[in-house]
């Protein structure tokens, strides 16, 4: 499974394309890609856990922080999730100078 986010600015706000504000569920492993056609912007994402006990990085490469410009997607695999007892849900913000959004990955198992 591939998921691609594009971030776009419209009327001053952050757009993500998937439909739902950036919030996906995915099962472990699936390939995730952000990436923009915007020529002007550079994007910040940070992510982070919602676990008490977790790692801040869903991905199997462990980053936390990573930029997204016009021919320069960030690309990661979703790791699995710690246990079917943990949230397996993260949070990561988009940014690009004072514009910041906020959405959810919750990880599944199918």
């Amino acid at each position: 499974m591939t998921i691609e986010i594009e971030i776009k600015v419209q009327a001053a706000q952050l757009v993500l394309s998937n439909g739902a504000a950036g919030n996906f569920r995915a099962e472990e492993g699936a390939e995730v890609t952000w990436k923009t056609n915007d020529p002007n912007r550079q994007f910040t994402l940070e992510f982070f856990t919602l676990s008490l006990d977790g790692k801040d990085s869903p991905f199997q490469c462990e980053t936390t922080c990573a930029t997204v410009s016009r021919g320069k997607p960030f690309t990661a695999k979703l790791k699995s999730r710690p246990s079917k007892t943990e949230v397996g849900a993260y949070k990561y913000s988009v940014s690009s100078g004072s514009l910041v959004l906020d959405p959810v990955i919750v990880l599944d198992s199918y």
